[in-house]
């Protein structure tokens, strides 16, 4: 069953930086008669305008830089634009069955997967979170969208965008629906919203146990299985006249069960789950301080990588997730 389409576009101008420093005022010519009023024009009273009030300090100082990342957030906004027009109409320039199951009905991909119809219905996928800078969803009348205006480079803050990405995934597992989470390669910005989500839970603001874990179709299951089963090279050395060569195989490695696609879903969505309730008890336990929050963040990288080889967010996101964390 489809649902509505609702296309929730954030304004990105509250995300950006200045693109030109306010000039210092000059000094009046005429010598002033109340010397005290000269040191009020110091720079450092505006920090807000420069920080926008999320300590971007701590993410570098990059107002020297501002006019150029303007310009090249434009030329990101024609390219992705472009890109997704061809993609959502004629060919795909990436893998459109590049997702990674992360969490229990949470699926990461690139854009390009975002457009395989066949592939999302089969998945019983009902909601799409796109991290990317225009938005242009090639089926907005069959998922539920949730658009977070983001590029991948020091200047963007995703802070403010945390909890409308949370609220939207808590919506989803709430309901028992499944979401696609992707930005352009399905490494950084869709990485980064996720583990927004995971961090909510070692706060103690979404209870795992309401997560379905049994309800996927025998085509969702089949889908899921053979993306998760792993496959190794196995090497048979063979004599062919006095010349040794090696032949490889694949032999795929998947659990015996009467009805192994379901069975091992349940168990792997519920591994999932386990995991991240540990690393919960670990949090809540333990004495805050940089360092601890620190080590927590790597063991929340840790997990994602686990499912998802390629996750890594930039290291400006990273900053703003251990933020979040602390």
């Amino acid at each position: 069953m489809y649902v509505e389409d609702i296309i929730n576009i954030q304004s990105r101008s509250g995300n950006k930086q200045e693109l030109i420093k306010k000039p210092s005022e000059e000094p009046s010519e005429e010598p002033s008669e109340e010397p005290s009023e000269e040191p009020s024009e110091e720079p450092s009273e505006e920090p807000s305008e420069k920080h926008n009030g999320n300590n971007i300090d701590e993410l570098g100082d990059i107002s020297n830089g501002s006019f150029l990342y303007s310009i090249l957030h434009l030329l990101d906004d024609m390219y992705v634009y472009s890109r997704t027009i061809i993609e959502n109409n004629y060919i795909n320039f990436s893998d459109n069955v590049d997702f990674n199951l992360v969490y229990p009905n949470i699926y990461i991909g690139n854009y390009s997967t975002s457009t395989n119809l066949e592939l999302l219905t089969g998945l019983d996928i009902t909601h799409i979170m796109s991290v990317i800078p225009t938005f242009n969803p090639p089926f907005p009348d069959k998922f539920k969208y949730l658009h977070i205006p983001a590029y991948d480079d020091e200047s963007q803050n995703l802070e403010p965008h945390f909890l409308s990405a949370v609220s939207f995934i808590k919506e989803v597992l709430t309901n028992q629906g499944k979401i696609l989470i992707h930005c352009m390669v399905g490494r950084s910005r869709s990485v980064s919203m996720f583990l927004a989500f995971l961090i909510y839970i070692l706060k103690n603001n979404f209870d795992q146990s309401i997560v379905d874990i049994t309800s996927n179709s025998d085509a969702s299951n089949e889908i899921e299985y053979s993306k998760i089963t792993r496959c190794k090279l196995v090497s048979t050395p063979i004599d062919n006249s006095d010349i040794t060569n090696e032949i490889s195989h694949i032999e795929y490695i998947k659990p015996q069960f009467i009805n192994k696609y379901r069975t091992f879903m349940i168990y792997k969505k519920q591994t999932m789950i386990d995991e991240i309730e540990k690393l919960k008890i670990t949090f809540q336990n333990m004495n805050r301080s940089l360092n601890t929050i620190e080590t927590m963040y790597n063991e929340l990288a840790i997990y994602i990588k686990k499912y998802r080889t390629i996750a890594q967010p930039n290291p400006y996101f990273k900053k703003q997730l251990i933020q979040l964390l602390g």
